[in-house]
């Protein structure tokens, strides 16, 4: 915005001091005017009649000059040149009272000028300031984008992994309530094992109560076999069969008896110790349930968090690429700036003392003549410009 307001009263100064020019070489042109009018007068003052060709001759010259530019450039070109130089002007006519601002013109332009350079070397300033800025932080954005990706690949190794462990836990809760259930099932068993061995117990009570009337019964027996003598010996040796046989029974009964007290005192234990473990194996079921559980909201989270390191990722990849832009922008203001400086330095400000540029006496530019009708007019930079081809004010 600061090249624009300077090129347009650039422009505006150029157009100031065109018409500026213009009018000064309007004396020029009077005086040549009065001149040729007054050299008819001379030659033709006894006729009292104003020669045609010499009419003709002087409204030829007036055209010639009014149609050639050049005899406007001289001043344009040292004023546009030089802008610490000052115009003096006289109070001819009713055009002077506007060619009398020039220099206060000329004054607030050289002010303003002298504010667009300042204003374009901090601009220069700033521009580097903010290019440096930019590198910087496009540096900063690069890096936190390398680190957020690896940050993001090691949070996506952290979800799977957590993944994993919330499907283990979810098999071994499967595990666990089905081993619970199989050790409610064998407390079951063992329970009922106790109540069988129970009854096997008092059925052994049965059969060592019928061995021990067995036993009796073949005492009784050789009791009637003494008595009946001689005729009761065949029934003595039944009996005595019979009485080995009930002893027998008897002992394998105890025996029995034994090992049934010592099965039932072993299936009791086992009973208690399934009755000990099928609530610990309940709790671990529940706690492997917890676990299970909070696998899936870590798993949930993680990916929460993965994709929040994504998007940050991306938002910091826009910051990167924003910043290599406005580094890129920093660039160019900075070359917008260099060429302002430039541009302002193309004016002669304050490096040569002021010059006075005084309009074209009449005198002086009745001796000039344009002898370049059919030369073409083209411009040239100040650099290029030749002095002595100009007249000097």
């Amino acid at each position: 915005m600061t090249i624009n307001i300077f090129l347009i009263l650039l422009l505006t100064f150029i157009v100031l001091v065109t018409l500026a020019s213009i009018f000064l070489q309007s004396d020029y042109y009077k005086y040549n005017f009065r001149q040729h009018i007054n050299q008819s007068i001379k030659q033709d003052s006894p006729s009292e009649e104003i020669n045609p060709d010499l009419a003709r001759k002087t409204i030829y010259d007036l055209q010639e000059q009014l149609q050639n530019p050049r005899a406007v450039f001289p001043l344009l070109q040292q004023i546009v040149t030089d802008i610490c130089q000052h115009i003096e002007m006289g109070n001819k006519d009713e055009i002077d009272s506007l060619i009398m601002a020039l220099p206060q013109v000329i004054a607030k332009l050289r002010e303003m000028l002298a504010m667009v350079q300042e204003v374009s070397e901090n601009l220069a300033s700033l521009s580097e300031q903010l290019s440096a800025s930019a590198e910087s932080l496009f540096q900063g954005a690069s890096e936190q984008a390398s680190a957020i990706e690896e940050s993001s690949s090691a949070m996506e190794e952290m979800a799977l992994s957590t993944r994993q462990n919330a499907d283990h836990a979810s098999h071994t809760e499967a595990i666990v309530v089905k081993t619970a259930g199989d050790a409610h099932e064998s407390g079951q068993a063992v329970s009922q094992a106790v109540s069988a061995m129970k009854e096997i117990a008092d059925k052994i009570s049965i059969l060592e109560e019928v061995a021990r009337q067995t036993d009796l019964l073949a005492l009784n027996a050789s009791i009637e076999k003494a008595r009946a003598g001689e005729a009761g010996r065949g029934f003595a040796v039944v009996t005595s069969e019979i009485r080995k046989l009930a002893e027998r029974s008897l002992a394998a009964a105890a025996d029995i008896n034994t090992l049934s007290a010592s099965s039932l005192d072993v299936a009791e234990g086992a009973g208690k110790l399934l009755e000990k473990i099928v609530p610990d194996i309940l709790k671990t079921s529940e706690l492997i349930q917890e676990i299970a559980v909070a696998s899936q909201e870590q798993n949930f989270g993680a990916d929460q968090l993965n994709k929040a390191l994504i998007q940050l990722d991306q938002v910091v990849q826009q910051n990167a690429s924003a910043s290599e832009e406005l580094a890129s922008t920093a660039e160019e203001l900075s070359s917008q700036a260099k060429q302002l400086q430039t541009l302002t330095t193309f004016f002669q400000k304050g490096t040569t003392p002021p010059k006075t540029l005084r309009p074209r006496s009449p005198g002086k530019a009745a001796e000039t003549k344009a002898t370049d009708k059919d030369s073409s007019i083209s411009a040239t930079s100040p650099d290029e410009t030749d002095d002595s081809s100009f007249d000097e004010f």
